[in-house]
Formats: C-alpha cells, structure tokens, sequence
C-alpha cells in the first residue's frame, strides 16, 4: 500500500469512528439541549424501573433494535444496527433475558448484550423437598406466585412429553420435580418452570436406567416414592442402598413400611401443622403416628400414593439398585447412622441401646 493510499484509509476510518463516537454522544443524557437533531422515531415513554427484555433465538440485530426500541430501552432502533453492524457483532449478540436501566446508552446496552450478562433467577432445589417447599422458593426469588405453580402442576398438560405422565391417575407431580440447580428466565410461566424441573428429571434417569428399572419388575413410580423415603432417612451416604432394602425387604413381605417421614408429609397437609410445625415435624409424638392419612405408613399397610419428597440421583439409584441384606428394621444412632436389625426382638434391643446412651 502507497502512502497516498495509506492516508486516504486512515482519513476514512478516522470519519468514520468520529461519526459514530458523534452518534453515540447524541445518545447520552449529557448531550446539550439542542445539540440533537430531531429523532427519526417516535420514542416510547421510558419507565423509571427496570426494563426486562427477553432476546429469544434466532433473533437478528434489525428485530433486537425494534424491540428495545419498542420496550423504551434506547432511542434509536437504525442507530442499534448501524452500531452493531459497524462493530462486527451481528449474530454474535447472546439470547437471554436481560435488565435494563431507563437511560441506558446504546452502546452500553450493545455491550451487555454481547457479552451475555443476562439476568435469568438462579434457584436451587435440595434433595429431599417437598413440591410446596420446592414452590416456596421458586415464589421467593421470582415473579410466579405459588398459587400459579401449584395451579401449572396440577394441569395434566404440563407434564406431557415427560416420564412424569405415565405417572397413575389423579397423583400430584410430588417427587418428580427434580432437585436441582436451576436458571429462570424473568419471563418464565409457572407452566415453563413446572416443565423445566420435569424435563430435568427425565434426564436424570438415562435410557440404561430406564431398562433396568423395566427389567427389576418395579413401576417407576413406586420406585420414586421409595427413592423419596430413602432421601428422607438417609443421612450417610453408605447407608442408602442398606435402607432402600429394608423397604423392599417389607414390601415384598406385605409388612407396612412404618417410616416417619411419611408420617411428617401425612401431618404437612394440614396447613396449620406447617404453620407450627414447619413441613417436616420433629420430634414426632405417639398421636401422630396414628393420624389417618394414606401417606402414613403406621396407620396404612399401603405404600403412599405418591413420593413424599423429591430425591435425588443418589436416592433414585439406591431404591433401584438396593444392597442385598436380611434387615427388615432400622433405627438411628443418633449420629446420622442407623442400627439395623433383621428380627423385632433384635430391632428393640437396638432401640433400648440407642435409648440409654
């Protein structure tokens, strides 16, 4: 390249980077009043608060502009493209959700846009919960109400595509909202958070699981609902796969499983036991192991209609792969560990070594 030619490109990047830095500054809230030519649009009314916009898939610069521009977010949709046409960025924008504060330059909100500093809610769900606690805190850090989350479980519709509809008839989706970590879009429906936690499960248990658990003869509802008592009672890891035979050892016996914690879920539909309580009440007194429920497994022979929680893996792997043991009793230690027992004899003299330590 000539020096002639050389100083003619620099000349021409030069007016370029001055238009647009001239651009740009018509866009800040510094600019003289004046100064601004008179806009192109009509800009709509900015809001003092926030700004959600979401920034779906497949979206061009072109149709990103309109919508900021629509939301009241910049001032300018041609200024937007032009900007990121001229910085390389179209098709290098990230989907998402994003907040935007009223005022915003259009280079500021080109940049949030680029490097995907999205503002998705970030929830997680523990093992062990259950579907109104689950609720509780989704409701805690988003816009959905419980109210609608509950009412999105309840729609059969929300739960087809996925395991979770074999389920039996007329059963809740408690036990099949996977504990996990999970991000929400700001513009996420109850329905589209319910299916989330739903699908999330379905990846859970891969296609080998899924032909092992056809192979072990269990229906994959019974066997969540063991997986659900098992997260409940097992504290030590070791000890899942040795509790998830104790219940198996009894069903397969016709004994009644007689686990607390399904006495704990049985008391927690009663709304004013949560509001004493909480949704796991403990210590549990002689009273409330004879609280008709069919979740309570003292005053029923049946296995509870649902799960009483939601597993995890972990739990979901021991209930389907249990240990191979003669236990039909357990009683804890007092040290997250259990004493196991495969007479009652055998099982009272655990509890009263248990009792006089």
């Amino acid at each position: 390249m000539n020096r002639q030619l050389a100083w003619a490109v620099s000349g021409i990047l030069v007016a370029v980077l001055a238009a647009v830095a001239v651009w740009i500054s018509l866009d800040s809230p510094g600019a003289v009043l004046g100064d601004t030519p008179e806009p192109r649009e009509q800009r709509p009314t900015r809001s003092e608060e926030t700004i959600v916009v979401e920034i779906p898939s497949g979206h061009t610069a072109e149709q990103i502009g309109d919508e900021l521009f629509r939301r009241g977010v910049i001032t300018s949709s041609r200024q937007f493209q032009t900007l990121v046409g001229l910085l390389g960025y179209e098709g290098r924008l990230v989907v998402g959700t994003y907040d935007f504060e009223p005022g915003m330059l259009t280079m500021d909100v080109i940049e949030r846009i680029r490097r995907g500093v999205t503002s998705e809610i970030v929830v997680t769900i523990p093992e062990g919960w259950q579907a109104a606690e689950i609720f509780a805190r989704v409701a805690e850090h988003s816009p959905i109400s419980v109210a609608d989350l509950e009412a999105a479980a309840a729609d059969p519709d929300v739960a087809r595509g996925t395991l979770a509809f074999a389920r039996p008839d007329g059963v809740s989706l408690e036990g099949y909202l996977f504990p996990s970590t999970y991000v929400i879009s700001r513009v996420a429906t109850a329905a589209d958070v319910v299916r989330q936690m739903l699908r999330q499960f379905d990846a859970q248990i891969t296609i080998d699981m899924r032909a092992e658990i056809a192979a072990a003869g269990r229906p994959l509802h019974l066997l969540l609902t063991i997986a659900s008592i098992v997260e409940r009672e097992a504290v030590l890891p070791a000890e899942r796969a040795v509790i998830a035979s104790v219940f198996w050892n009894r069903i397969d016996n016709d004994l009644p499983l007689q686990a607390d914690p399904t006495v704990q879920y049985a008391l927690a539909q009663d709304p004013d036991s949560v509001s004493l309580y909480g949704h796991w009440k403990s210590p549990l007194t002689a009273e409330d192991l004879q609280v008709p429920s069919p979740w309570n497994t003292y005053a029923s022979d049946e296995v509870p209609p649902t799960p009483i929680a939601s597993p995890g893996i972990e739990s979901i792997l021991a209930a389907l792969r249990p240990a191979e043991t003669p236990y039909f009793f357990f009683v804890a230690r007092g040290d997250g560990g259990h004493l196991f027992a495969e007479t009652f004899e055998e099982h009272r003299d655990n509890v009263d070594r248990v009792r006089s330590q």
